[in-house]
């Protein structure tokens, strides 16, 4: 079964001038869930209240959606098989939503 892997965290690293740079602090690791990647739009558990970042992994061609009740859908953000992906969100109620795509 294909799975989109999602690992919260709180925060960014930063350089040694104090800057932000483009990588979660991986000591902030808050959460991490697994969803399965199916031929129906499924849904992640609501992302931790401290989740700031998440890391979105996936092993097979598929499209996300994000919000407090998403549906992903074949049409939009498609993404292709083994990404990698950061997004800033906002924890809590939010949910990632994942679907096959081809």
């Amino acid at each position: 079964m294909s799975i989109l892997y999602i690992s919260e965290f709180s925060r960014a690293m930063f350089d040694n001038l104090g800057e932000p740079v483009m990588a979660p602090d991986w000591d902030s690791l808050v959460a991490e869930q697994n969803v399965p990647i199916t031929i129906a739009s499924v849904q992640s558990a609501p992302l931790n209240s401290a989740t700031k970042f998440v890391l979105c992994s996936n092993d097979a061609v598929c499209s996300y959606a994000y919000g407090a009740n998403p549906t992903a859908v074949a049409t939009a953000h498609r993404v292709p098989a083994n990404a990698d992906r950061f997004y800033g969100v906002t924890g809590g109620t939010n949910r990632i939503a994942v679907i096959a795509n081809t």
